[in-house]
């Protein structure tokens, strides 16, 4: 009993003990909770001295007040610059979607469709010709007009079949025309630190024409994994043009060699360019001497042919040329002449 009586007491007393410790944790706790943190708390002031910490929150606070209060023209600058700032972001967008238009799917689909396939093109060209000149002979307009529509149906259809052709070598031509400059941008940019594949890349961004599509043709193949060298000769092989195969053939052995392929690709700019100026110039004095050709064949000709017509009609008092052959002069003759002379004026393009 009596052990049972310490232990008991030694229990309460540890109790207690321990009620009161906890008690003394709650308090400063409590405390801590209700008084509120201050950052500028009270310091014991010193004479002769400056509260630095004050005077830095004064000053702070006016000169955020300052640069809140805005003059019209620093409102009118700032509106500039946001502009500014989204004419930039929508030209990067058109840009990347001009890069995108011009991928290998886009290309290949847009060829696709602009492919006409000759034998096709001929054959309903004959079927339409041969079908107009059983209307006009059923109509009653005699089978002279009949012959005229089917021979023009017919030209027609040999000319379309022959466009692909003149598409591409136009398409070449514009080319080789921004080939200089291509070139240039490339070496100012590979001496500014950007890899071969960024500069071909910024060039396929460029709107270069045809030029820069022929580039995100050929970053698209490096992409779905042709060599470098490879895609670059195939653009050579698609685009024909002396310039650009020169460039690419100087690119690929610098590449192999580990020279400075940005000033190999600014002297070979500067080639090309010297070069194109020279045909140029060469171009310009073979087209004047002939115009002179084109302007009497395509104006005199056949303003000299009707006068003389009408003169032997006078003298000989009947027609010289029945109404059907004069009127295949005019409509078929003469126009094929002008046609051919200005497809040779075109041949005459200088090509680099």
């Amino acid at each position: 009993m009596v052990l049972k009586k310490i232990f008991e007491k030694l229990g309460s007393l540890t109790i207690d003990a321990g009620k009161k410790v906890e008690e003394g944790v709650k308090v400063p706790a409590t405390k801590l909770n209700i008084v509120k943190p201050s950052f500028t708390s009270k310091m014991p002031s010193i004479p002769g001295k400056i509260d630095f910490r004050r005077t830095i929150k004064r000053r702070s606070t006016s000169v955020i007040l300052e640069r809140m209060k805005m003059t019209p023209e620093e409102i009118e600058i700032f509106k500039d610059l946001i502009e500014a700032d989204k004419r930039r972001e929508e030209k990067e967008k058109e840009s990347e979607e001009k890069y995108m238009e011009a991928s290998l799917e886009e290309i290949l689909k847009e060829r696709e469709k602009r492919r006409l396939e000759p034998k096709l093109v001929m054959t309903l060209g004959g079927i339409s010709g041969f079908l107009l000149l059983l209307i006009t002979v059923i109509l009653g307009f005699g089978l002279d007009i009949g012959l005229i529509l089917m021979f023009s149906v017919i030209s027609l259809s040999i000319l379309l079949m022959f466009a692909p052709e003149l598409q591409k070598g136009r398409r070449s031509s514009e080319a080789a025309r921004q080939l200089p400059f291509a070139l240039r941008q490339m070496a100012t940019e590979l001496r500014a630190g950007l890899g071969l594949h960024d500069t071909m890349r910024s060039v396929a961004m460029s709107g270069y024409g045809a030029l820069s599509q022929e580039f995100a043709r050929t970053l698209e193949e490096i992409r779905y994994g042709e060599t470098t060298e490879n895609a670059l000769k195939e653009m050579c092989n698609r685009v024909n043009s002396e310039g650009l195969d020169r460039a690419i053939y100087q690119i690929t052995r610098t590449l192999e060699s580990g020279g400075d392929l940005a000033k190999t690709l600014n002297i070979i700019a500067e080639d090309v360019a010297y070069e194109m100026r020279m045909k140029l110039r060469d171009y310009s004095q073979k087209l004047n001497s002939f115009t002179m050709i084109y302007m009497f064949i395509a104006i005199l000709g056949p303003v000299i042919f009707l006068v003389m017509l009408l003169a032997a009609t006078t003298v000989m008092e009947r027609s010289v040329l029945p109404p059907i052959a004069i009127l295949l002069l005019y409509l078929l003759l003469f126009p094929a002449i002008v046609g051919f002379m200005a497809f040779m004026i075109k041949r005459l393009e200088p090509k680099l």
